[in-house]
């Protein structure tokens, strides 16, 4: 055996033998989470935009910024006729991915975003929106330390100078 067949081979071994004491779904459950961190998992992030030209910059950022580097960027433009496409572009980021497409809504748009979204874990946001550097992070693991299908966290209100205006928790 070369060594990566080795490792393999150590590593369904120990998947056999403690799967056995634990049960398979316990087990199953403890190693997807517990060595989550270990594999990274990617997250799509979804943000649809329609004329956000005005805030559009400062919610990419807020993204690459994050401390969790693991992610793509899914951004659906719905036919905004402002700068929000161009100041897009301007980032020079491969985990970013821009789709134009006509206006037709909101929910067309998210539909339309969720085709292109590459991993099981989508997290949506607004054109509007700022994250805190931790924020994927914090909810991926709390996601994916619960049962929930669907995750949510608190959220700050702010001006357009991204002053807190109110705290929701």
């Amino acid at each position: 055996l070369n060594n990566l067949s080795l490792l393999r081979y150590k590593s369904l071994a120990f998947i056999i033998k403690y799967s056995k004491i634990l049960g398979l779904y316990n087990f199953l459950k403890f190693f997807y989470k517990k060595l989550f961190w270990l594999i990274m998992k990617k997250v799509s992030i979804l943000l649809p935009v329609y004329n956000d030209e005005e805030f559009i910059s400062k919610s990419v950022s807020s993204v690459l910024k994050s401390t969790y580097k693991n992610f793509e960027l899914i951004i659906i433009n719905d036919g905004s006729t402002d700068k929000s496409p161009e100041i897009i572009n301007n980032f020079k980021d491969p985990r970013i991915k821009l789709y134009d497409k006509q206006n037709s809504g909101l929910i067309e748009s998210l539909n339309y975003g969720l085709t292109k979204c590459n991993s099981e874990i989508i997290m949506r946001m607004d054109g509007d929106d700022e994250i805190l550097e931790n924020k994927i992070e914090i909810q991926l693991k709390s996601f994916l330390n619960s049962d929930s299908v669907l995750h949510g966290t608190g959220a700050k209100i702010i001006d357009n100078s991204s002053q807190v205006l109110q705290e929701i928790s």
